[in-house]
């Protein structure tokens, strides 16, 4: 039955990805020449824009900040206290070390493990090597370049350690705490929390911090890895692999902009949870060789609008009909409801052939979401149509759970007026009604009167919350009410509600990219299908004035030979390391199949002109040094004799140490090699 929609939509699809998408027309080419030579000042360093810092929540997956914690490893682990710049502990497989925090630091005593003894003077022969070792050399070789958190840190005193070190253990270490394998195969693990009831691994290393909340018993749990050995514990728990090849790889995409650019960022001390409330990062032991294989072949890989990685939203299913950003999500920001629209965040059918609908008003929204033959590409969906009963009696008590639960959170109460108070009941049920839909029928607002007065809840999530069915939120506010009254005294009796899909609907539907994926799309069509308009590209570098808040890295000695570049005449390194940041070049690596790309430079920000937009920029692509001479706000060029296909590719941006507030940015963005520009 879906024969002729999709032959319509892959040809569609087809002429979509061999176009530059509208904002995205070359203007202006650049002028550059390519040295084959390098100057004498190596790039000893660079911020890496391929590192994510991770908080882990607690059992419950509910809290990031928590009393304690208990470490442990596959392998030897050490843990490291940074104000000291000394290792504190050191610990076998299976050893467990336990920490705790309190007004004057951190402490740490052992535990009880997996019924292992723990060894009164446990040996790191790798460390024993060493009477200094540099922060690099600790790390894994997924993670070969990382720096520690604190970019001050330069080394780390490791003769002489065996165990633990009695002299610190008998008090308080000031923290933060640095914890890591030896050996790079080995995995971290944190005892006390389970995953779907197994203890979880974790690659890369830790980092335990007092809690934001400023509370003198709070620690929390960072975890710090490459950006692609994260998504490797995030990807399958997102998408089941049976979903097929391509919408697997279409998730990576999704995934790995969410976690550079997630909807919101309230922590200040990592960059995304490990909850659904971000995306699902469950530990290494979740990870499968179809969604690694995913990932290595879409590595560093991201979806572009204008320039900016955009905020890839994705769930279930939309039941045939995808919804604006604005009329699902209030503003992170200003909790304005509806939030400012995005514009590749749009409703409309997912299918190609059936023009727009409008389902806005109550009977559009009822013939669509109570007809069971809709066709969409996420139909095959168990949850692509159905409904839910209650009687009054039963609803009554699902609204005085469901409106307590919506106005206690300081996240949501904004969006139920009045505020329902504990001890408060809506009395007897006189009727529901839903005030406003969007494009997709969705409702937006919800009005509740009762005997005892009358509430008004905003938003799908937390109408679907209020209306709970069973203990939980609804599938979907894609919803028809239907009222059931005593014909005698209009009394109401009985509640149904017919609707269709599961999520928010808004982005990219997970059945429908599986559909698509069995039918022939690649997942470049299944990305640009759900985002309209936007293009595959590199993560964008940025140097300069308000550079991104990335990770530090140390260059490896093999790398620094590729990695050169001129200093300008007569410069002076700023001693203080905040200024001297400013001239760290910046670093993203990306995979090129079989595609040709556009090397895209911005100057400053929003369209504004600065008194630099001639002034020469280098570029490293590839260990190809590019010196490039811009003209205007943004340019770009075609640079596919500079990439190489089927490999990993690296783009390096240097800031201008003439102008080191100077604000540049620079991407690469692909298309099909077959292109005609």
């Amino acid at each position: 039955m879906f024969k002729f929609y999709a032959a319509s939509f892959l040809a569609a699809s087809i002429g979509l990805i061999t176009a530059l998408p509208a904002h995205a027309q070359l203007v202006n080419p650049l002028e550059f020449s390519a040295t084959s030579t390098v100057s004498a000042v190596p790039v000893t360093s660079y911020k890496d824009f391929n590192r994510i810092r991770v908080g882990i929540s607690d059992d419950a997956m509910t809290a990031q900040e928590y009393p304690n914690t208990r470490l442990s490893a596959t392998g030897a682990f050490t843990i490291t206290d940074e104000a000291s710049k000394t290792i504190v502990f050191s610990g076998d497989s299976g050893e467990v070390a336990s920490v705790s925090v309190n007004k004057t630091g951190f402490v740490i005593t052992k535990a009880s493990g997996n019924n292992t003894p723990v060894k009164k003077n446990p040996t790191v022969p790798f460390l024993q090597q060493q009477s200094k070792a540099s922060v690099s050399s600790f790390l894994p070789p997924t993670i070969p370049e990382m720096a520690l958190p604190s970019t001050s840190v330069q080394s780390f005193q490791t003769s002489s350690i065996k165990g633990f070190i009695p002299s610190l253990l008998d008090k308080p270490v000031v923290g933060p705490l640095l914890v890591q394998t030896v050996k790079p195969t080995d995995h971290l693990k944190i005892t006390n929390i389970t995953r779907r009831k197994i203890v979880p691994e974790y690659r890369g290393i830790f980092e335990i911090v007092r809690g934001v909340s400023g509370a003198p018993n709070a620690l929390s749990v960072i975890n710090i890895l490459s950006l692609e050995d994260y998504l490797k514990a995030v990807v399958p728990n997102e998408l089941p692999m049976r979903y097929g090849w391509e919408a697997v790889k279409a998730q990576t995409i999704a995934a790995r902009n969410y976690a550079i650019r997630p909807r919101e960022r309230p922590w200040s001390n990592f960059d995304v949870c490990d909850s659904q409330l971000c995306q699902v990062y469950l530990g290494a032991q979740t990870e499968t060789p179809t969604s690694n294989k995913a990932i290595s072949e879409t590595e560093g890989l991201i979806a572009l609008y204008d320039g900016q990685p955009i905020l890839a939203l994705f769930s279930s299913s939309h039941g045939g009909y995808a919804e604006n950003y604005s009329n699902a999500f209030s503003d992170p920001v200003t909790k304005e409801f509806p939030a400012p629209e995005i514009p590749y965040l749009k409703g409309g059918p997912d299918i190609l052939g059936s023009n727009p609908l409008d389902l806005t008003s109550e009977i559009a929204a009822k013939a669509f979401w109570s007809d069971q033959t809709v066709q969409s590409f996420d139909v095959s969906s168990p949850l692509y149509r159905w409904s839910k009963h209650w009687t009054r009696e039963e609803m009554e008590t699902a609204l005085n759970e469901g409106l307590l639960d919506v106005s206690k959170e300081p996240s949501t109460k904004a969006f139920i007026n009045p505020i329902f108070k504990p001890g408060q009941s809506i009395g007897t049920l006189r009727n529901l009604k839903i005030l406003q839909r969007g494009v997709s029928g969705k409702a937006m607002v919800l009005q509740v009167e009762g005997s005892n007065g009358s509430w008004l809840v905003r938003k799908e999530f937390l109408i679907r919350r209020a209306l709970r069915n069973q203990g939980k939120p609804l599938p979907s506010a894609n919803i028809v009410l239907n009222l059931q009254r005593n014909p005698l005294t209009q009394e109401l009796e009985a509640i149904s509600v017919n609707g269709g899909g599961f999520g928010h609907g808004v982005g990219l539907s997970q059945l429908g990219a599986s559909w698509m994926s069995g039918h022939g799309f690649s997942y470049i069509q299944i990305v640009q299908h759900y985002y309209p308009g936007v293009s595959i590209g590199s993560i964008p570098v940025i140097v300069g004035d308000e550079m991104s808040n990335s990770t530090v890295t140390q260059l490896s000695p093999s790398s620094v030979v590729s990695m050169m570049f001129s200093t300008k005449a007569n410069t002076v390194q700023p001693a203080d390391s905040k200024t001297a940041a400013k001239y760290q070049p910046a670093m993203t690596r990306f995979e090129v199949v079989n595609n040709v790309g556009t090397l895209w430079l911005q100057e400053g920000e929003g369209g504004m002109p600065t008194p630099f937009n001639k002034d020469p920029v280098e570029v490293v692509l590839n260990g190809r040094h590019l010196n490039v001479s811009p003209d205007g706000y943004r340019s770009g060029i075609a640079i596919s004799e500079y990439l190489q296909p089927h490999q990993l590719n690296s783009l390096m941006l240097i800031p201008d140490t003439k102008h080191p507030y100077r604000r540049l940015k620079a991407w690469v963005e692909l298309y099909p090699a077959k292109t005609t520009r």
